[in-house]
This record gives C-alpha cells, sequence and structure tokens, in this order.
C-alpha cells in the first residue's frame, strides 16, 4: 500500500512538473494586408505527442467606410460603420518530437462587403481601420503570452 502512494506521489509530481516547465520562448503579431491579426509563435517544455489547444484573442474595432475607387477618401456624408467586441480564434496543434510546437493563428475582420452591402453607386466598402487591444495568447495548459497592441488605418473616412 505504502509503495502504490509513493508510486502515484511520484507520477503526479511528474505531470505537474511537466506543464510547469512549458514556456513560450518567441511570441509575436502583426497586421497583415486586409486587416488580419496574426500571432505567431514557439512554446518549448511540452511532451512531444501531446495535443495542445492555442486560443488567441483580442478587444477588435473595425471601421467600414464607401470610397469613390480610386480616392482614399469618403465619398458620402454618412457615418462609417464601426464594429467590434471581443474576438478569438482557436487552433490544436501536436507537440513535436523535441516537445515543441511553432504555429500561427489569425483574427480576421469580417469582409466590408457584408458589413455596408449598399455603398452608393461609384463607391465599394472599405475596411478603413483596424485596431487589435489586449491581445493574448494561451495555451489551454495554464500558460500565456501577452502581444502587443496593433492598429492600421488604411483609408481616412474624416
Amino acid at each position: 500500500m505504502k509503495m502504490k502512494f509513493l508510486w502515484l506521489t511520484g507520477m503526479a509530481l511528474v505531470a505537474i512538473s511537466a506543464f510547469a516547465a512549458t514556456q513560450f520562448v518567441k511570441a509575436t503579431d502583426n497586421i497583415q494586408a486586409g486587416g488580419a491579426l496574426v500571432a505567431s509563435w514557439k512554446e518549448v517544455g511540452l511532451t512531444p505527442g501531446a495535443n495542445v489547444t492555442y486560443t488567441l484573442s483580442a478587444l477588435t474595432n473595425f471601421t467600414y467606410g464607401c470610397v469613390s475607387g480610386s480616392k482614399k477618401s469618403p465619398t458620402s456624408p454618412s457615418a462609417p460603420v464601426v464594429t467590434g467586441g471581443l474576438s478569438t480564434k482557436s487552433g490544436t496543434w501536436t507537440a513535436r518530437g523535441g516537445g515543441s510546437i511553432s504555429a500561427i493563428l489569425a483574427i480576421t475582420p469580417p469582409n466590408p462587403d457584408i458589413i455596408l452591402p449598399s455603398c452608393p453607386a461609384g463607391t465599394k466598402p472599405v475596411l478603413a481601420y483596424v485596431s487589435y487591444s489586449g491581445v493574448s495568447l494561451s495555451d489551454g495548459l495554464g500558460g500565456s503570452a501577452p502581444l502587443p497592441d496593433a492598429w492600421a488605418i488604411y483609408y481616412n473616412l474624416t
């Protein structure tokens, strides 16, 4: 009985230390063309073959407007449309033989054609401004990596 208890205690310590040893050694984000926030990272100290679910989250602000074909200015006095809130994207990866995962996740803004389906004739709907704040990447094992806020202006709607 004493032997079983020691063995179970030892197994619990090994399991706890496996999770405690994981760490993000690299985590970055940037905004790509079209306004997508792309996060890339590398996490080490994972159990080889383990499946890990990562979640990228951010408070988003997407501003849309109608612009003429070649001009970067609004065509009508109507107010821009602003959408946003908490956005998340998740994915699951398997740790390689060395116990690491390198991966990429992206949060993408809604398509301008869906947000502004009826722009005036001769204009098109565009994503004018995008911002991501409180950006965070979590691994589902208790680890997380804060990422810098990011924003981009594509059209001046004022």
